[in-house]
């Protein structure tokens, strides 16, 4: 039986949400990008959506950050 590795060939996109007073570093390179955070952040996941963009298709995950 052959699973299809969903992830292999489709991106998965990140949408989070930053409250007021969220501490951390964005880098600025879109294809790797990366939020650097405090330790004891953490992410509630709020749902995720998959898209197909003019054949373009992939995944948004949304979140939240959650900081002590």
């Amino acid at each position: 039986m052959q699973k299809n590795k969903f992830f292999k060939h489709r991106p998965v996109e990140f949408q989070i949400q930053m409250p007021s007073g969220t501490k951390g570093l964005v880098t600025d390179n879109w294809k790797e990008s990366e939020f650097i955070t405090k330790p004891g952040t953490g992410l509630e996941i709020l749902g995720a959506r998959e898209y197909n963009n003019n054949g373009n298709v992939g995944v948004t995950i949304f979140a939240k950050i959650i900081q002590d």
